[in-house]
């Protein structure tokens, strides 16, 4: 973990290996149920496909600080392996990860002395909302306020479906439409009103598919077909104009 002092464990649910192994020897990638002692050949090709998560984990920590994580070795004994005294805090990642049909967890873990003198660069949630509103979906729900909440649909108005129901406030739904019209299926009922209606469905037409039949009046199906000329299926038949049917 150079720069830092220390090392770190990462752990690769035995399912995931076999199932990388024989995908690159070859297989089908498909789970297998016969697991064994890796052998060398098996040890080696796995070393390679740690060295490059390691080569992801430097790429993730680059905002803080230029680590250089290094392989050392395998080991398929927990029994055997100890970075700290069992008395010692550590920090533990897991990761769900997914090969071909074969699903396990990835777990990085660290002592907490080891990222201590780096601590305060790390970056906080509302940072890394402000650099990737993607990242929203990550955060913890008891971590999220209305600012990140307005970060991240600012950024991809389908974030909206990730903003907890006690924060989804009219302002922040407005901009989430405004920014992709179809996160309109993420606003509350109540707060569908009509010049959100129209935002939403001026940016996407399809939008138009959750819009509350109270409101579909004749200016929001039009600005709809206009915006995309499939969302006509979901107008009322009642409502349907010659102009709107051009228009689509």
């Amino acid at each position: 973990m150079e720069p830092l002092k220390g090392n770190a464990i990462l752990e690769i649910d035995p399912a995931i290996t076999f199932t990388i192994v024989d995908r690159l020897f070859g297989g089908t990638g498909e789970a297998t149920k016969s697991q064994h002692e890796l052998t060398s050949i098996e040890r080696a090709a796995m070393e390679g496909v740690i060295v490059h998560i390691l080569g992801d984990i430097r790429d993730a920590w680059l905002q803080a600080i230029d680590l250089r994580p290094g392989f050392v070795q395998i080991d398929t004994n927990p029994q055997f392996v100890q970075i700290v005294p069992s008395s010692d805090t550590v920090i533990l990642v897991t990761l769900e990860a997914k090969v071909g049909n074969t699903e396990g967890m990835i777990n990085l873990c660290l002592s907490s002395l080891t990222i201590k003198p780096i601590i305060g660069m790390l970056p906080t949630c509302l940072e890394m909302v402000r650099q990737d509103g993607w990242t929203l979906e990550y955060v913890p729900e008891y971590l999220k306020t209305a600012e990140m909440c307005l970060l991240a649909v600012r950024w991809e108005g389908e974030m909206l479906k990730y903003v907890p129901g006690h924060l989804r406030a009219a302002e922040i739904c407005l901009e989430a439409v405004r920014k992709s019209g179809y996160a309109l299926e993420h606003v509350p009922e109540h707060l569908k009103t009509t010049e959100l209606c129209l935002e939403a469905v001026r940016k996407d037409g399809m939008a138009f598919e959750h819009v509350p039949e109270s409101i579909k009046v004749a200016e929001i199906c039009l600005d709809a077909a206009k915006s995309n000329g499939m969302a006509l299926k979901y107008v009322p038949k009642e409502l349907i104009t010659a102009e709107m049917c051009i228009a689509a």
